[in-house]
Parts: C-alpha cells; structure tokens; sequence
C-alpha cells in the first residue's frame, strides 16, 4: 500500500487553495473599497448638512449670503454655493459639497424675517 500524495495530487490541491486565497483576497479588497466610498459618502453628506445648517444661522447681510457663486475648501472637500435672489428677502441657496467623485448637492430658501425655511433635498 502506497503512503503519501503524489505529484500530481500536490500540485492540484496546491492549484485550489491558490485559487480560494486569490478569490478571498479579491472579496476582501472589493468589500475594503465599497467601505472607503461609503466612509466618504457619509463625511460629504454630513459636511452638506453641515455646511447648510451654517449658511441657515448667518445673518441674512453676511458676505456668505451674496448674490453670486462662493466656493471654499475645507477638510480636503470643496463647497460650492450659488445665492441668487428669489424675491425681496428671500434667496436661493443652491449648495454642493463634492471630494474623491462624491457629490452632495442640496436647494434651500432663507427668509430675511421668517425663520422657517424650505428644503429640497
């Protein structure tokens, strides 16, 4: 009775288990990806709400709040903001917060006298 793997046997089983490592490092590397993206998604996200909550609370004649495109870069993000007037003491605010081909963008009104603003998210 022969005692042992051949050859052949060796290199078979040697072939799957190289196999199985490369798929799992493949698997491993692809979840490692979608969770940096989803990592980022989530910080831009948090930087519009951010950032939008910010243009809310300044005063209606703040620098930030005129007419015109703005732009600022901040914790590796750039934030674009468009103000336009929508009519007399009320603006349009049109806000994007983009890093790494992740973009948030966002429309929001504030009133110069009513605190109550409207969103479209």
């Amino acid at each position: 009775m022969k005692r042992g793997f051949t050859l052949i046997e060796t290199v078979v089983a040697l072939l799957l288990l190289a196999t199985a490592t490369v798929s799992l490092a493949r698997i491993l590397s692809h979840s490692l990806q979608v969770e940096r993206q989803a990592t980022l998604r989530f910080h831009v996200e948090q930087k519009a709400e951010s950032h939008k909550n910010y243009l809310l609370s300044l005063p209606f004649a703040d620098a930030a709040l005129t007419p015109g495109a703005h732009r600022l870069q901040e914790e590796g993000m750039v934030l674009d903001w468009r103000i336009d007037t929508a009519a007399a003491g009320l603006i349009r605010i049109a806000l994007a917060v983009s890093r790494g081909g992740i973009q948030r963008t966002c429309l929001f009104y504030k009133s110069q006298s009513i605190k109550e603003v409207i969103h479209h998210d």
